[in-house]
C-alpha cells in the first residue's frame, strides 16, 4: 500500500516543480550568474599576478580575492594554466563585459582542455552558489521520501541556504575576520 502512495506523492512533488516552472527559472538564473562570473573571472585573471603579490604582502582585499578564487577551485596552478591560455586567446569585451570564449581553448591540447575544465568547474560552482539548488547532503535525509519531499518542498531553500551561505560565512569570519562570503 505504501508504494502507490509514494508514487502519488512523487508525482505531486515533480508536478508542482514542473507547473511552477522552477527548473526553467533556476536554469535561466544560473546562466545569468555564469555570465557575470565570467566577466569577473576574466578581470581577476588579468590581474592575478598583482593580486598574488599584494596578498603575499598581507593586503586584506587581495587575500579576499585570492580566497574567492580558491573557493571555486582556482589555485596558483590552475591560475597559471588559465593565464597561459588567456594570453593566446584574449577575452573579448562586448558591451562592457568580458567574454572568455573558452570553446577556443579546446584547440590548445591538454593544457587547453585542463584550463577549460578549471574555468567551467569554477563557473558551475558559482552558479550553484548563486542559485541554490539542493545537492547531496543539503536537505535532511527524510526529504528523500516522496511524502516528506512533497510536504517540505518549499522549505528546501532554508536548508540549502544554511549549508551554502551561513556555514561558509561563519567559517570565513573565523578564518579571515570578516563576513564576506
Amino acid at each position: 500500500i505504501t508504494s502507490p502512495i509514494d508514487r502519488v506523492f512523487q508525482s505531486m512533488a515533480s508536478g508542482t516543480t514542473t507547473l511552477s516552472a522552477m527548473t526553467l527559472w533556476n536554469t535561466q538564473l544560473k546562466g545569468l550568474a555564469m555570465i557575470e562570473m565570467e566577466h569577473n573571472f576574466a578581470s581577476l585573471m588579468m590581474r592575478y599576478d598583482d593580486l598574488l603579490v599584494a596578498a603575499s604582502a598581507g593586503k586584506k582585499s587581495a587575500r579576499l580575492e585570492i580566497g574567492k578564487l580558491a573557493s571555486i577551485g582556482i589555485g596558483q596552478e590552475q591560475a597559471r594554466r588559465i593565464q597561459k591560455i588567456m594570453a593566446k586567446h584574449q577575452p573579448q569585451k562586448t558591451d562592457g563585459m568580458y567574454e572568455l570564449q573558452i570553446h577556443r581553448w579546446l584547440d590548445e591540447g591538454t593544457n587547453g582542455h585542463a584550463a577549460y575544465e578549471d574555468v567551467l568547474t569554477g563557473l558551475r560552482r558559482t552558479a550553484k552558489r548563486a542559485v541554490m539548488t539542493p545537492g547531496i547532503g543539503d536537505t535532511p535525509l527524510f526529504m528523500s521520501q516522496p511524502f516528506y519531499k512533497t510536504l517540505m518542498q518549499f522549505q528546501t531553500y532554508g536548508f540549502v541556504s544554511v549549508n551554502r551561505h551561513v556555514l561558509p560565512a561563519i567559517q570565513r569570519g573565523a578564518t579571515y575576520g570578516d563576513m564576506e562570503s
